[in-house]
């Protein structure tokens, strides 16, 4: 039995990383249907991924230390639904978060202690 498996935590993140590809393909395929050019479709497809995926989920991040000293875990929440129901990018980046911060100790500020997220994973 894994540490990193405890919660199911290692399982959805395996998940999400299997499922992931999928809504940024389909993105990708939408994005080139309004573009004229493949090249142009390509120079946009990495910018609204990091726009779509990447600075909501370090949003969720930076929100949590000073909402969970003040006793407002309800406000990150909420902001994380709302992204995953917004957007389809926010998967993977959304699941790390949520798996990270969302299911994190009583101590907010134990996350800051870990360097990286394997160890919060145990692995």
């Amino acid at each position: 039995d894994l540490p990193c498996m405890a919660y199911n935590r290692g399982l959805v993140v395996v998940v999400a990383a299997a499922v992931y590809p999928w809504p940024v393909v389909m993105f990708a395929l939408t994005l080139s249907e309004v573009f004229s050019f493949t090249e142009s479709a390509l120079r946009w497809t990495p910018l609204c991924n990091m726009l779509l995926g990447i600075l909501p989920a370090m949003l969720v991040f930076g929100l949590w230390i000073p909402c969970a000293t003040a006793q407002l875990e309800w406000v990150v929440d909420l902001v994380h639904l709302a992204f995953c129901v917004v957007s389809p990018m926010y998967g993977l980046p959304g699941v790390l978060v949520a798996t990270w911060v969302l299911l994190a100790p009583e101590n907010p500020n134990a996350l800051l202690e870990e360097p990286t997220m394997l160890g919060w994973f145990g692995c």
